[in-house]
C-alpha cells in the first residue's frame, strides 16, 4: 500500500518535523510504503528519498490552515499515485 503523508510546517513549526517524521516511520503503517509531502517555508526541512518539500509562504492566521486544501490541490497529480492520503498536524506525534 502506498500512503501519502501531508504536513504543513510553516514559521516555527519546522521545530516539530524531526520528531514527527520519526514517530511516523516507527509507528504508523510500518509495513507500507510512505512518502512525506511537507508544505513549508523552512530551510531546515529538505527534500529526500521519501520526502517532497513543497515551498509554501506563510499566509498568517487563520489562512495558513484555512487554505490547506488549496495547498494540497496544487499537487493533486502527485497525490493521485497513492492508495491513501493522510494529513497530520505538524505537531502530531504517533505513539
Amino acid at each position: 500500500m502506498k500512503i501519502a503523508i501531508l504536513s504543513i510546517n510553516l514559521k516555527n513549526y519546522y521545530f516539530f518535523w524531526d520528531r514527527f517524521k520519526s514517530s511516523i516511520d516507527k509507528y504508523f503503517c510500518v509495513n507500507d510504503d510512505k512518502h512525506f509531502f511537507v508544505f513549508t517555508d523552512s530551510e531546515q526541512i529538505s527534500s529526500g528519498e521519501r520526502i517532497t518539500k513543497i515551498p509554501q509562504d506563510f499566509l498568517g492566521w487563520p489562512f495558513s490552515t484555512l487554505y490547506r486544501y488549496h495547498m494540497f490541490s496544487r499537487i493533486a497529480d502527485k497525490l493521485s499515485k497513492f492508495d491513501y492520503i493522510v494529513f497530520f498536524n505538524a505537531n502530531a506525534l504517533i505513539v
